[in-house]
């Protein structure tokens, strides 16, 4: 087989073959035979799309060889998955060269021997390939056939009780012809440790314990195994409950718990009530908490219990027993009640057949059903019932002691004429005022009074329990109101003394308060003093030894006129301590400039923001520091009234020597 393997870029348009032997071919793949050995030489020349020629050449030896012979041995029926091992082998008086293996399956290999298996049934060819030296070979075939492998539908795991008849076990879903073989791990459960075929149904046998037996069936077709399934047997035992105790209590006790016990491991229990009045439940599961016994009736009441043992699905043999409620009394000892001290109280306690009371101090008897008390202080007395049944009862009844009680009554008082009070009492349940004059009730701890004279009032206090009173007194001293004048409004000039004079009546009176009081020599006298600066108001409150007060209030208008303000005309200063300083004069006034000017305008002197009559503000009649000539001078003035009126004098004034 020759094979042209050239190219050309533009194209290759013819391929001419010269096989050596005087034949020739075209084509890119040719096949020649040669007839005679000898040696040869194969010629290509190959044309392009241009016309242009390119050839090459290979020499090729044709020999005289025997063909060789192969053959294969091996299995021709085999199993799924079973290794199978094929042997090839040559006859020839050539070397040989090569053997090769290919099978149908796509898996191929080299050397005489061929090992391999097969994960699919059906018919497969095997081809040996064997070849000499001078490349001369032959091919074997042989043929296997693979059976498939039988299989077996799982048989399903039983679990069933001792004694109990299996269910019989059926083999199936092999090919024709499959045959089943089975072991088991336990016969003592009553199986065969092996067979074959189907297993029929027998009794099963726990020997007193849980039993597993584990069945393991492999399938067989025309010599081939199949997949082996396992599946098990378990035989549990029959569950084992011992007896439970019965019980016999009285209504409202704690039952016992019911605690279920057996031979068999892993045991439930199950139990059933028939008469769930008792407090507990028609049925469950375990053991049975301890629970209040209940027992509305007056006769002895039996629930019977049943419990079931089980261990998985087998039941056991029930036990039954027992629990009886005996009715408990209803001890009644009867109402709360109040007794007043050193009385007697009648107890009385029914529901039962026997009593006992307690505590025993001031009870007549401890064992009768109505003992006589005549407690000291309050008590609770607590009796015990018993039936016919044993069975019993607490009930208690309170003696609350009422003793002798001791009111408070709130301490007298004074008030001013016109004025009321509440009068006030406490630790009682119950009031009564007397006299009932000037109170608004006389039924309640807190009513109100208002005198118009001097009174005593009353209260008897009821503890509530009509045992014990109490007696109570509250004095209300009523005293005059004063009265206080200060006089009428006034005007007057700013600057003017005044004094403040309080008349007063329905004395004595113990304190006086005067506001405001910032202008005043005094805040708590009857006559305070002050000098007129603005308009004001002032009051005054007095008050008595009662405690009652009155109060007034004035008005002082203030004005402010020419003639507060002074300035001489004329005056001397030479020293001599007389009339030496000319200076503002007056009162209820504030200088706000003084100013002197001589006769050509000039200005000699100013001040400025002072008080009158102050010789540091006035002029000494120096101009410059020299003492000035007899003359005229003039003189200006700015004032400002303490009722915050301006004024502006001027004049003239004269240095006299």
């Amino acid at each position: 087989n020759f094979t042209d393997t050239s190219y050309s870029y533009f194209g290759i348009t013819s391929r001419q073959w010269d096989f050596g032997d005087g034949t020739s071919g075209s084509g890119t793949n040719v096949r020649h035979t040669y007839t005679n050995p000898g040696n040869y030489t194969v010629r290509l020349i190959i044309a392009g799309t241009s016309g242009c020629l390119d050839t090459i050449s290979k020499p090729i030896t044709v020999a005289i060889n025997n063909v060789p012979v192969a053959a294969i041995s091996g299995d021709t029926v085999q199993c799924l998955f079973v290794p199978v091992t094929f042997t090839g082998s040559v006859q020839s008086t050539d070397a040989v060269n090569y053997q090769n293996w290919v099978l149908s399956t796509g898996l191929s290999g080299s050397g005489n021997t061929l090992t391999t298996f097969f994960s699919q049934p059906g018919i497969y060819t095997v081809k040996f390939i064997a070849g000499t030296v001078n490349g001369c070979y032959d091919t074997a075939i042989h043929q296997i056939k693979i059976n498939p492998a039988p299989d077996v539908l799982q048989p399903s795991n039983q679990v069933l009780c001792n004694g109990y008849t299996t269910l019989p076990i059926n083999f199936s879903g092999g090919i024709t012809g499959t045959t089943y073989t089975w072991t088991n791990t336990a016969p003592s459960i009553g199986l065969p440790a092996s067979g074959t075929g189907n297993i029929p149904s027998f009794t099963a046998n726990s020997n007193g314990a849980i039993a597993v037996a584990t069945i393991t069936v492999t399938p067989m077709a025309n010599g081939c195994p199949g997949s082996v399934k396992r599946f098990t047997i378990t035989i549990n035992p029959t569950p084992y409950v011992a007896q439970p105790v019965s019980q016999l209590l009285c209504n409202g006790a704690i039952t016992n718990v019911v605690s279920f016990t057996g031979a068999n491991a892993g045991a439930t229990y199950k139990w059933a009530n028939n008469n769930t009045s008792i407090g507990l439940a028609a049925a469950g599961t375990g053991d049975i908490n301890s629970f209040i016994a209940v027992n509305k009736t007056a006769v002895p009441v039996t629930a019977t219990i049943t419990v079931t043992p089980e261990t998985t699905d087998c039941p056991g043999m029930p036990k039954i027993f027992t629990i009886i409620i005996n009715p408990t009394p209803n001890v009644v000892a009867g109402n709360n009640a109040n007794v007043c001290l050193g009385n007697t109280a009648q107890l009385s306690a029914s529901g039962a057949t026997q009593y006992s009371w307690s505590p025993a101090a001031n009870l007549s008897c401890t064992n009768c059903s109505n003992p006589a008390a005549k407690p000291v202080d309050s008590v609770m007395y607590t009796v015990k019932g018993v039936n016919t049944f044993g069975c019993f009862d607490f009930d208690s009844v309170l003696l609350s002691v009422i003793k002798p009680f001791t009111m408070q009554v709130s301490p007298g008082d004074t008030l001013c004429m016109g004025e009321s009070i509440s009068l006030k009492a406490f630790s009682a349940s119950r009031y009564l005022w007397s006299p009932p004059t000037d109170l608004n009730r006389v039924d309640i701890a807190e009513p109100t009074a208002r005198p118009n004279v001097n009174r005593t009032y009353r209260v008897i206090g009821f503890d509530g329990y009509n045992c014990f009173t109490d007696t109570g007194y509250v004095t209300i001293i009523v005293g005059p109101r004063p009265t206080v004048n200060i006089g009428p409004d006034r005007t007057l000039a700013t600057g003017t003394p005044l004094t403040l004079n309080a008349v007063t009546q329905n004395g004595p009176i113990v304190s006086w308060l005067w506001t405001p009081s910032a202008d005043l020599s005094c805040n708590n006298c009857p006559s305070p003093k002050t000098t007129v600066t603005n308009n004001s108001f002032y009051s005054v409150i007095v008050t008595n030894t009662f405690g009652c007060t009155a109060t007034d209030t004035i008005f002082i208008n203030s004005f402010c006129k020419s003639a507060q303000v002074f300035i001489p005309n004329a005056f001397t200063p030479d020293g001599d301590g007389l009339n030496d300083v000319l200076m503002v004069r007056g009162s209820g006034i504030t200088v706000k400039s003084f100013r002197i000017f001589n006769r050509w305008g000039e200005l000699v002197f100013e001040k400025e923001n002072f008080y009158p009559n102050d010789l540091k503000y006035g002029w000494d009649g120096r101009v410059r520091g020299v003492p000035a000539t007899p003359d005229v001078f003039v003189y200006t003035a700015e004032i400002f009234c303490d009722n915050g009126a301006v004024y502006t004098y001027k004049g003239n004034t004269t240095i006299l020597k």
